[in-house]
């Protein structure tokens, strides 16, 4: 088995949806960091079939009706349920992050460490770029992970 997978959720042309994608990038630009990262549009039957291969997960998405645009949510999925209601309405899936995380757990399909963190967002406007302020939690949910994965800043 693959040891670590990031993988960047989102739609890069749906305003703050784009949170997800953007870590993603950001991260892949930081060279090696012992970790393959992919993005998705992060339907459910693409999730199971992304991670089926490896140890640790970690996923980045947008939540929509959370705390204040910016912020940054952590859940640890792999011991408890991710509060389904954060990542719904957001994207233009209807079987997302919270439903694959919880079918993998069924199906005996989820990774042994599986990490999900949420980038509070407030415009999904198709045709439009994340905000400023989402684009700052993305930077504190790229540091958080950097620092989980022990890679030099």
């Amino acid at each position: 088995m693959k040891k670590t997978l990031i993988i960047g959720i989102g739609n890069a042309k749906r305003g703050d949806d784009s949170a997800g994608i953007l870590a993603a990038e950001k991260l892949a630009g930081r060279g090696k960091i012992g970790a393959e990262i992919v993005q998705c549009q992060g339907e459910a039957g693409e999730l199971l079939d992304l991670w089926k291969d490896f140890c640790e997960v970690i996923l980045i998405d947008a939540v929509n009706g959370t705390g204040e645009t910016g912020s940054v949510f952590k859940f640890n999925a792999s011991e408890d349920k991710i509060p389904a209601e954060m990542f719904h309405g957001v994207s233009t899936h209807n079987f997302g992050l919270a439903e694959a995380v919880e079918l993998g757990r069924i199906i005996g399909n989820l990774p042994e460490r599986v990490i999900v963190f949420g980038i509070a967002g407030e415009n999904f406007n198709i045709g439009s770029e994340a905000g400023a302020k989402v684009k700052e939690g993305v930077e504190k949910a790229v540091e958080e992970i950097m620092e989980s994965l022990k890679v030099g800043k």
